[in-house]
């Protein structure tokens, strides 16, 4: 029965130091180290399409299956931060109650008479009296560590001074904002979100498209793009392109601002991002054509719209309108569709410029010659350019968390390193005509330093003594 009873406890006990071992810390590390290598290589959520693509099906099942192609949000990584977390809290109350030992000892413990126990001790003699050295030695002491302490026994009296003992729970600060780093992790992970979204000049949405085909997810706001502005080098490609939107809750304009690349804005918690341009379905183009050394035909067409070519018994479609086609400047795609067949080609409205820095272009490169379809030559004049923006948008409510787990961190750092609990005692005892003074301490870490200090101030009880 006794046996039976004591399993239990046993399991606790094999349990609690698993969970409370420094090397279990270092393995979740390394793992999380891992993951996160391996979520920089494989490409994630919609950069893995492409890959699963060119696997074969089955082992793009297994994968998607395995999370493998979203770790972040996968149970490996919530596991291994959770199994962190509950080793960092174990860790932390398992060597508190030595820490709060240390930080709550007695500056004097009940037994304490002497400091010839202490193998660091440091001891000098000296002619003066010894109130009067000892009165000396508490100013001295009073300017290192601040408030001093004083005990007085039948061998002699004794000065303590101490600073740094919150040292003891710089590791705990540590440990807290590791804590605090993985909470915000967690929370951008499951009530974060990333998006994308196309918005029209002069229109407004209020939906976007969540990645990973996360579908659409509404959001407690309409944001509309009041227009798009986009500048050109010589060469056609975009120098820097604008959106100045307008954000509207219950149909009033809340806030305002111009979006750039580089230079998002935020609100209500929700960042938006300048990524992509281009022109909208309903915009038009000003095209004209000619027969050899005919009549030029001027026409007004849009994306998706037909035009006949009488002569030829033929008919033209506007596939694409391009804003910089290969950052080359505006272009048209058209389709010849005759009895020849389908001919589609590009119409670019700086061909002139393009040639000239790029001679014999049209040659081996057939699609971008406007004359490809013999004998008609065609040219774009113009693109009534009516734009939309293309945005990507992100929501992290754990940023803010994480901001203070590191700040923590950082805090947590610098106590460890740079403080540590000092501990001095001084004793002044009266030895015949003579005075014996003594100088020990203690320190949770940095003991060379701890000496140092000493050896400071055994040699300022040197020099005030000499010009006693």
């Amino acid at each position: 029965m006794k046996r039976k009873e004591n399993i239990p406890n046993v399991k606790k006990n094999v349990l609690w130091s698993l969970f409370s071992s420094f090397n279990l810390a270092v393995v979740l590390l390394i793992l999380i180290v891992l993951l996160a290598v391996a979520g920089s290589l494989i490409p994630q959520q919609d950069a893995a399409r492409e890959l699963a693509r060119r696997i074969p099906p089955g082992w793009a099942a297994i994968l998607q299956n395995m999370q493998v192609f979203d770790l972040y949000h996968s149970v490996w990584f919530f596991l291994l931060l959770g199994l962190l977390s509950l080793n960092l809290v174990i860790c932390s109350l398992s060597r508190f109650p030595v820490k709060w030992k240390s930080f709550r000892a007695k500056a004097f413990p009940d037994a304490f008479t002497s400091l010839e126990d202490m193998s660091d001790v440091m001891i000098i003699s000296t002619e003066e009296r010894r109130d009067s050295a000892l009165q000396r030695l508490e100013v001295l002491l009073k300017k290192k560590y601040g408030k001093v302490e004083k005990k007085e026994t039948a061998r002699g009296d004794f000065l303590y001074g101490e600073k740094g003992r919150l040292s003891h729970f710089g590791v705990y600060v540590i440990h807290l904002s590791i804590l605090v780093i993985i909470g915000g992790a967690v929370a951008g992970a499951l009530f974060g979100f990333n998006a994308h979204v196309r918005v029209t000049e002069g229109k407004a949405t209020d939906t976007v498209q969540l990645k990973g085909d996360g579908g659409i997810k509404k959001l407690d706001f309409t944001v509309r793009c009041e227009r798009f502005n986009v500048d050109f080098y010589e060469n056609g490609a975009p120098r820097e392109y604008r959106s100045d939107l307008t954000f509207l809750k219950d149909g009033r304009v809340v806030h305002q601002g111009s979006l750039l690349v580089n230079h998002p804005i935020t609100f209500e918690g929700i960042r938006f991002y300048q990524s992509s341009y281009g022109t909208a379905p309903d915009g038009k183009i000003s095209l004209s054509f000619r027969r050899g050394k005919g009549k030029i035909h001027r026409l007004n067409v849009g994306a998706g719209d037909v035009f006949e070519l009488p002569e030829e018994h033929a008919q033209v479609q506007i596939l694409r309108i391009e804003e910089s086609m290969m950052q080359m400047g505006p272009a048209v795609k058209l389709n010849v569709r005759s009895r020849k067949g389908d001919t589609p080609f590009w119409v670019f409205k700086n061909i002139k410029v393009i040639e000239e820095m790029n001679p014999g272009i049209m040659e081996y490169v057939t699609l971008f010659n406007p004359g490809l379809f013999e004998p008609y030559v065609f040219s774009l004049d113009h693109v009534d350019r009516k734009y939309y923006t293309g945005l990507q948008v992100a929501h992290d409510p754990g940023l803010p968390i994480v901001a203070s787990g590191a700040f923590l961190l950082v805090a947590g750092f610098m106590v460890v390193f740079f403080t540590s609990h000092r501990r001095i005692w001084i004793s002044v005892e009266a030895r015949g005509d003579r005075t014996a003074i003594s100088i020990a301490g203690r320190t949770n870490r940095d003991s060379r330093g701890l000496q140092r200090e000493k050896e400071r101030m055994m040699t300022m009880i040197k020099d005030t003594d000499v010009e006693t």
